[in-house]
């Protein structure tokens, strides 16, 4: 079942797909038309419409449902509870590290850990010099412990309470 999101999403996408079809072949021929060469403007429009990306293999843009219970349903009461949990959880991260939620959503679902969002934007910010993306880059595929001691800390009271 389609969102109306998505439906608008994929409309849109059909819609600019065919104008720039329409007027790069258009384009083309009028260009072809003047050289009076008009077989290999033909050959070239039909080349150009195989390989344009066609609407009707346009897949809509909006493919995460993480959360199919948005709503709050008396019959079910902790039905949605996940997804309040996660959006008051993503207000707050976002407020106190003053980034915006999208950041962090995309984040979490590119894989990032909620745990190592929270540890990397915590040194990045008392650190003062570190980014969250760096914090996060020297975390992969190690412990807390192993990245903290393989990045640069300069905030020095920062660095002894992160001390082994």
């Amino acid at each position: 079942m389609l969102t109306t999101t998505e439906i608008a999403v994929t409309a849109t996408i059909w819609v600019l797909t065919t104008a720039g079809l329409f007027f790069g072949i258009r384009g083309v021929l009028r260009r072809m038309e003047k050289r009076g060469s008009m077989h290999k403007a033909v050959y070239l429009a039909l080349i150009l419409a195989l390989f344009s990306p066609l609407p009707l293999l346009a897949a809509p843009a909006i493919t995460c449902h993480c959360f199919t219970e948005r709503t709050f349903d008396p019959a079910h009461p902790v039905a949605a509870d996940p997804y309040f949990i996660t959006s008051a959880q993503n207000s707050f991260f976002s407020a106190l590290f003053a980034t915006d939620i999208h950041t962090i959503v995309m984040k979490k679902q590119g894989g990032t850990f909620s745990d190592d969002l929270w540890i990397a934007y915590w040194i990045a910010a008392k650190d003062g010099v570190l980014t969250p993306g760096a914090t996060l880059k020297a975390k992969q595929g190690k412990t807390w412990q192993a990245a903290v001691s393989s990045i640069i800390i300069t905030n020095s009271k920062l660095k002894t309470r992160l001390a082994p």
